[in-house]
C-alpha cells in the first residue's frame, strides 16, 4: 500500500517539476524577447532555423553510413562468434565516423 502511494507521489512530483521547468523556460524566453524589442533589435531573425548550407548532404551521408554499419554488423555476427551488441555498436560507430569524415572532407572546401 505504501509503495503504491510513494510511486504515485514521486510520479506526481516529477510531472509537477517538469511543468514548472517548462513554465520558467518559456517565461524567461518571453522576457528575453521583450528586452530585445525594447532595445530595437529585429526578432524575426531569432525564429529562423540555422541549418548549414549542406545539411541534406550531411544527413544523407549519415544515413548511408548507418545502413552500411548495420549491414557490416550483421555480416560480422554471422561470420564470427562475437557478441551481437559489440559487433553492431562498433560497426555503427566506425561507419558513422567514416561518414562524418567524408562529409568534413566534402564540406572543407565547397567552392572547389
Amino acid at each position: 500500500m505504501w509503495t503504491e502511494i510513494l510511486r504515485t507521489g514521486c510520479s506526481l512530483v516529477f510531472f509537477v517539476l517538469l511543468a514548472v521547468f517548462i513554465f520558467v523556460y518559456v517565461m524567461s524566453k518571453q522576457k528575453e524577447r521583450m528586452v530585445l524589442i525594447e532595445k530595437g533589435v529585429d526578432i524575426t531573425k531569432l525564429n529562423a532555423k540555422k541549418y548549414g548550407r549542406y545539411a541534406n548532404l550531411r544527413n544523407g551521408i549519415l544515413l548511408i553510413a548507418l545502413a552500411i554499419g548495420f549491414i557490416l554488423g550483421y555480416i560480422v555476427t554471422s561470420i564470427t562468434t562475437m557478441n551481437v551488441f559489440i559487433a553492431y555498436a562498433t560497426s555503427l560507430l566506425l561507419c558513422e565516423g567514416i561518414g562524418f569524415l567524408i562529409y568534413y572532407n566534402l564540406n572543407k572546401n565547397p567552392d572547389s
